[in-house]
């Protein structure tokens, strides 16, 4: 418990005063929460994954949270001071609690929208799950994604690509008829608002030298990755079904 203290105290020294006098407030949820971790601890408790076990199901969790200087992986529960086995409501209160305790930490927040969202089994009440989804919303608005972050996401997809399986001919005719007929207001909603804007490039133009660029990228894709229709044709009853579907967009727009 001392161990906990201490850390977390360091932890509010880097954070300022503010916090200091926040955490003094949400004393409660701070005791609380300790002898939750001291109960824990006090019981010789086994991982179900191991042989030992006894088949009671836990989860590994770090005493002192990761965002707040808390250190060890999670590999090393049976070693480390800071990871102690809790059972997945005791896991959850754990968080909920440290949230309490520190509302301003947005990266406590992810922890508990994760554990409320994710964790199969886990029923939360209605104003739960609605408070910790604003909170969630919230700290995503408005956030910057760092070029490093941007870089991973599109290695992701790139590692993704050609893995996939191919739709087989029975599902892509499954999401055909699925999708004939659905009313999509959301989307006639999006297209109000987006009205009028101006687009990423509204008002700009390509350089010589980028045109060239997306030139070359083209033909590096019809050699390397040729799309399903590559040197294919429409057949005339294909366009004129084009044709008549476009006609009715158009009249549709003018009601």
């Amino acid at each position: 418990m001392y161990i906990v203290i201490a850390k977390i105290n360091k932890y509010i020294k880097i954070r300022g005063s503010e916090l200091f006098i926040r955490k003094r407030s949400s004393m409660n949820y701070f005791t609380i929460y300790n002898n939750l971790i001291n109960k824990a601890k006090s019981q010789q408790r086994i991982w179900h994954c191991e042989k030992d076990s006894d088949g009671t199901y836990y989860e590994r969790h770090h005493i002192v949270p990761r965002c707040m200087g808390g250190e060890g992986a999670l590999w090393e529960h049976k070693t480390h001071p800071n990871i102690v086995l809790l059972t997945a409501r005791e896991h959850f209160i754990a968080h909920l609690l440290l949230h309490r305790a520190y509302p301003e930490e947005i990266r406590l927040q992810r922890a508990l929208w994760a554990l409320v969202n994710f964790k199969k089994g886990k029923l939360v009440s209605a104003k739960l799950y609605a408070e910790v989804k604003a909170l969630m919303v919230s700290s995503l608005v408005g956030r910057a994604v760092s070029d490093e972050t941007k870089q991973k996401l599109s290695e992701a997809r790139k590692a993704l690509k050609g893995k996939l399986p191919p739709m087989t001919e029975e599902h892509k005719k499954l999401l055909s008829t699925t999708n004939k007929g659905v009313k999509k207001p959301w989307l006639s909603e999006r297209n109000k608002l987006n009205k009028g804007r101006p687009g990423t490039m509204t008002g700009r133009k390509h350089t010589p030298e980028s045109l060239e660029k997306i030139k070359a990228a083209r033909a590096l894709r019809a050699v390397n990755d040729p799309g399903p229709f590559t040197g294919k044709k429409h057949t005339q009853e294909t366009i004129d079904k084009i044709k008549a579907t476009k006609a009715l967009k158009n009249k549709q727009k003018d009601f």
